[in-house]
């Protein structure tokens, strides 16, 4: 009786093993319950859409509307409507509130973003909002132009 339990118990447990190492070894690492992988990475995709299409008028003492994106402390500090980002929570951010388009189609802020970026800054800020401390303060960058 003990021989025929035996390889379905040797089965259940190389299965179990063999899950155990592959989710230990993956290299996003053992995640909580209903966490996601993060797609995003700050300097490759944030840092260029903060600084071509916000910090333009969004730094400096005189940052527009007093709203300064050089660094996640700065923005989230100088801004008096709320929190600008809310990491995990991007319909609690301000920037994502702000940057949603009316029902025209047309965006609220001055210089309107593509939606390519805004869905790029809710998916950030949603994956948890990651911005190195050891990031230095952003600059204006203007964009590349456009090849003819």
């Amino acid at each position: 009786m003990k021989s025929r339990f035996l390889p379905i118990l040797l089965i259940h447990a190389t299965a179990a093993g063999l899950w155990l190492s592959g989710s230990a070894s993956s290299s996003a690492g053992l995640f909580k319950r209903g966490q996601k992988e993060k797609t995003l990475e700050f300097t490759r995709d944030i840092r260029p859409i903060l600084e071509t299409r916000c910090l333009s008028c969004h730094h400096g003492g005189k940052a527009m509307r007093d709203l300064n994106l050089e660094t996640l402390k700065k923005a989230n500090t100088s801004w008096r409507g709320g929190p600008v980002i809310v990491p995990g929570h991007p319909h609690r951010s301000m920037l994502v509130q702000f940057l949603e388009l009316d029902v025209t189609g047309e965006s609220r802020s001055a210089h309107a973003i593509n939606f390519a970026d805004r869905e790029t800054l809710n998916t950030w800020i949603r994956e948890g909002a990651d911005w190195p401390e050891t990031t230095p303060p952003l600059q204006p960058v203007s964009p590349a132009p456009l090849p003819r």
